[in-house]
């Protein structure tokens, strides 16, 4: 599969190409602290029982352990909180329930469980110190990661460096068909500079040289495995 980077590695070290390596998993994790909603001006501060005060030091949380996750491992690691439901949501009532939603990508499945371990306690502390309470963690959705072909990758790679275009290993943050191909067949992709890394925007955009390269990089590795294949007599 041909894709943009989505991302802007290729872009800022003047690259060509990216054999991409593997495809993240990704999990969804829901999360929902409940308190009280009372008045903003007349509760003190002692006898408040804020979900957004959890919630956010939960945020905090997650993007401290993505971080030592990331930093200590080869491997790949990335978590988000995309989304904060705040309740009632009004600027003179203290938030009576949260509902945050954790993004969670990476390549070792590993790195998956140490991370829910972390935000459960974590998170459960946070709850605590806000007298709140914090319902069961819930799992939205959970895809295994993908690792793509080796053989496809050597090919790949070969194809790039016979054509004199640079390369190197990526993994892949995004999810992408080719993950789903895997479950049928040898699946493998080519990732191609994109402006700033953007994708499904409207700044989205790769040059028609870079296209054509990665598109040439494929051609290559199709010539190369049609010519290993055997012949009959």
């Amino acid at each position: 599969e041909l894709h943009i980077e989505q991302g802007i590695v290729l872009e800022s070290k003047s690259l060509d190409v990216g054999i991409v390596t593997s495809i993240v998993g990704i999990r969804r994790i829901e999360i929902v602290f409940v308190g009280a909603a009372d008045h903003a001006g007349t509760t003190p501060m002692m006898l408040r029982h804020d979900a957004l005060v959890a919630a956010a030091n939960t945020v905090a949380s997650v993007r401290r352990i993505a971080e030592q996750l990331s930093a200590e491992t080869s491997g790949y690691f990335v978590a988000t909180v995309g989304i904060l439901a705040v309740e009632p949501g009004a600027s003179n009532v203290i938030p009576g329930r949260c509902r945050l939603v954790i993004d969670a990508r990476t390549t070792d499945p590993s790195l998956t469980l140490r991370f829910v371990e972390a935000v459960e306690r974590d998170s459960a502390e946070h709850a605590a110190a806000a007298r709140v309470t914090r319902a069961p963690v819930i799992t939205l959705s959970d895809g295994s990661p993908v690792a793509c072909d080796p053989t496809l990758r050597v090919v790949l790679r070969q194809g790039a460096r016979d054509l004199d275009l640079s390369e190197t290993d990526l993994p892949s943050g995004a999810g992408h068909d080719a993950a789903f191909m895997s479950r049928i067949c040898p699946s493998a992709m080519v990732f191609v500079p994109c402006l700033k890394g953007k994708s499904h925007a409207p700044e989205e955009w790769s040059s028609r040289e870079a296209i054509a390269a990665g598109a040439s990089v494929m051609l290559q590795a199709v010539k190369a495995l049609d010519q290993s294949l055997p012949r009959k007599p």
